[in-house]
This record gives structure tokens, C-alpha cells and sequence, in this order.
């Protein structure tokens, strides 16, 4: 086993290689030296970790503009500013969001963020800036999530899923994961576990259970637990540990099948319903002491919010929009609280009021590395669904969580 001074070296090694080959990218992907550091630095004794307290990231995301379309958003020069371009006007704004406020830059149409992509982006770009660094601690044994919020039909499915000649950000995800496990095969022990859930009309759906462990043939109830080490846990829900990354992608595609989808006036594919993936990752050492972590990757393709009148949902659909935008709404509930400081002052923040809320709490001012990619519509017909995200988003952005 490895001193602790000579872990260091090898991690000053390997920084010094990455450097010399910050062009060693495939598919938006860096080769060997960067997974040379990863695990150089994942190899340090678990006492070295310390808390710390760490924003939220938030990155926007623009979808291109199809044809009838005009764009009145900006995605500035510098790569971190989004704002509605001068003569754009937001036209049913007070009913919207309420009373115009200038407080903490509210009644601003100019947004800064760690990151805005425009419409010619590639998601490559998105998982490097976005996700790599929340993967990468994954691999250190510290939890993360990464969930995609917009309107209907804004790209989130795509940001996340994409397709497999232009795979999401969970896809390039699990593609650096199973590098790094190739790579040190023998060294470090490695087992990924793959679960799928769905949150539609508050109750949960086991995507990936077999049939024959279902409900109605004696399989047990979904139920979000309070574990003391691992924080909110979902008992019931069926995993399957996963070798490649072609097995992953056929589990995901069976239980995409089963999600909740259906078309209205805004979008083709609608989802109906929330989808979470969670990947458990567990490393042991092959040593006499045998270190073991764990840790969770979440990532989150959030229903889209829509407004009845644009959509025409109507009857069972209807019904599912509302559900949709409550969620929604209690999600945004509790990012204005934990956006005000309300945790750290001590006064009550609603992570009850949903399952999606309930589900995400490590991930909101909690134990985990987390990363938001808000995606947005630049077309005059959704303009104030895309100022009503990036609002959302801005919020997000002042929420601290306690990483350790």
C-alpha cells in the first residue's frame, strides 16, 4: 500500500502530465493522465477529507431556435451571461411572477452564471464544464447529483439522454466511470449498481423491477427512508449491478420505455413525470486494509413546466401538468429558502411538501456535490417561461451545500 507522501507525488506527477496534455480529449473526454489524477487523488486516506462548504453550479443551457421562431435572449460574448435583448419586452410579466422587484437583482433581465452555452453547443462541452467535476468526486466517494430543469420542450431529455450518435451527459458520465474502472483494474475493486425511478402524480415507479417482483405480485412498495449514514435512501428500490456500458444502455432503454410520455401542443415527447437515475458507486482497495467507499450519482430529468393554455392539455393530461407544476413549485419553495439562508439560520425549510423535494434534500444545502443545467428556450413566444427559469436558476446559485 501506498504512503500518503507517495500518493502525493504520484498526484503532483500526474497534474504535471495533464497539463502537458490539456489537448488529450476524445469526444469531449480526457484520456489516461486525467484518469491517472483522478484516482491518485481517490487513493488518499479517507481522514484527509474534510468539510466544506460549496455552491451549488449552475450552468444554462440555450436550445436552437426553430423556423417561425424570433430570439430575444443573449447569450453574451463572455460565456456566462444570458439577458433579453433591448426592445424584447416580457408581456404578461406582473401576472407571471408578481410585482416587478429589484431586490437581489430580481427585477434584472441580465443573468450571470458559471456557465451559458448557446444554441451551437455540444453536450461534450456541457458534461466538461457541468458534470465531469461532480463525476470525478463521485469517484472519491463524495455524493452528487445532477438534474436538468426548463419548460417542456427546452432539451432536458436531451441533455441528459441525448442518443447514442449524440450521447447525454449520463451517458458521457458512465463512459468516464467505466474508464477509470478499466484502468485500475486490479489495483482497485470496482462495482456500479444502476436503479430507475419515476415520481408521476406524487408516487413512485420502479422502472427497472422485473414483473414478476412488481406490487401486484408481492414486490415491495418504493418509500423514501431517513438512514443516519447515507441520508434520504429509497427502500424498495431494485438495482442491478452493471458491467459495461452497453448493458447500461439496454437497462436504461427498457425502463425509458416504461416512463410516462405523451403528446401536447409544446412537445412531441412530453414527459409526464420526473426521472431519476442513481448510480452506487462502491471502490475497496486490494490491500490488507481494503478502504471502501461509497457514494451515490444522481441524475435528474425533471418534467418540464408548461402552462395549460400553450399546451392544451386536457382531461388525464391536464391533471398530470398540475401535478407537474406543483412539484415544481415546491422545488422552488425551497430553493427560495435555502437561497435566503433559511437552513443555516435555523428556520423551517418545506422539503416535505413533495417527494421531489423530499428525494433531493441531501442534494439542496445537504451532503453532496450538486449541478443544476437549466435549459432554456431563446423564442419570443416562451419568453417569460425562460425568464421564470433563470430566475429559478439564480436562486439556485446562492444555495450552499456542506460537501465532505
Amino acid at each position: 500500500q501506498l504512503s500518503t507522501p507517495e500518493v502525493m507525488a504520484r498526484v503532483q506527477a500526474g497534474e504535471a502530465m495533464f497539463s502537458q496534455r490539456d489537448d488529450a480529449v476524445t469526444d469531449g473526454i480526457p484520456a489516461a493522465p486525467r484518469t491517472a489524477l483522478i484516482l491518485a487523488k481517490s487513493l488518499l486516506p479517507m481522514s484527509t477529507a474534510k468539510a466544506a462548504d460549496e455552491k451549488i453550479r449552475v450552468c444554462i443551457r440555450s436550445r436552437p431556435v426553430v423556423s417561425k421562431e424570433r430570439s430575444v435572449w443573449h447569450v453574451g460574448a463572455d460565456g456566462v451571461s444570458i439577458s433579453l435583448k433591448a426592445g424584447a419586452e416580457l408581456k404578461h410579466r406582473e401576472n407571471f411572477y408578481g410585482t416587478d422587484r429589484d431586490r437581489a437583482g430580481e427585477g434584472s433581465n441580465q443573468f450571470t452564471f458559471d456557465k451559458v452555452f448557446d444554441a451551437s453547443s455540444e453536450t461534450c462541452s456541457v458534461y466538461s464544464e457541468c458534470v465531469r467535476p461532480i463525476v470525478e468526486s463521485a469517484m472519491e466517494g463524495i455524493n452528487g447529483t445532477v438534474f436538468a430543469y426548463g419548460q417542456t420542450g427546452s432539451g432536458k431529455t436531451h441533455t441528459i439522454v441525448g442518443t447514442r450518435s449524440d450521447p447525454g451527459v449520463m451517458f458521457l458520465a458512465v463512459e468516464d466511470i467505466f474508464r477509470l474502472m478499466a484502468q485500475y483494474q486490479g489495483s482497485v475493486d470496482y462495482t456500479l449498481k444502476v436503479g430507475m425511478v419515476e415520481i408521476y402524480n406524487e408516487e413512485f415507479k420502479d422502472l427497472l423491477r422485473p414483473p414478476e417482483q412488481r406490487l401486484h405480485t408481492g414486490g415491495s412498495r418504493i418509500q423514501l427512508k431517513e438512514d443516519t449514514e447515507k441520508g434520504v435512501v429509497l427502500q424498495g428500490l431494485f438495482d442491478k449491478r452493471v458491467t459495461s456500458l452497453e448493458q447500461l444502455r439496454q437497462l436504461l432503454a427498457s425502463g425509458g420505455a416504461k416512463k410516462q410520455i405523451a403528446t401536447t401542443k409544446m412537445n412531441e415527447q412530453s414527459s409526464r413525470s420526473h426521472t431519476i437515475v442513481r448510480l452506487a458507486i462502491e471502490s475497496r482497495e486490494n490491500s490488507e486494509e481494503g478502504a471502501i467507499r461509497e457514494s451515490t450519482l444522481n441524475f435528474v430529468d425533471l418534467a418540464g413546466s408548461e402552462r395549460l393554455a400553450k399546451s392544451g392539455a386536457e382531461g388525464t393530461r391536464a391533471l398530470e401538468t398540475s401535478q407537474i407544476n406543483l412539484s415544481l413549485l415546491m422545488l422552488g419553495n425551497v430553493i427560495n429558502k435555502l437561497s435566503e439562508g433559511a437552513e443555516s439560520s435555523g428556520e423551517h425549510v418545506p422539503y416535505r411538501n413533495s417527494k421531489l423535494t423530499r428525494l433531493l434534500q441531501p442534494s439542496l444545502g445537504g451532503n453532496a456535490r450538486t449541478g443544476i443545467i437549466a435549459t432554456v428556450s431563446p423564442s419570443e413566444d416562451h419568453a417569460e417561461e425562460t425568464s421564470q427559469t433563470l430566475r429559478f436558476a439564480s436562486r439556485a446559485k446562492k444555495v450552499t451545500n456542506k460537501v465532505r
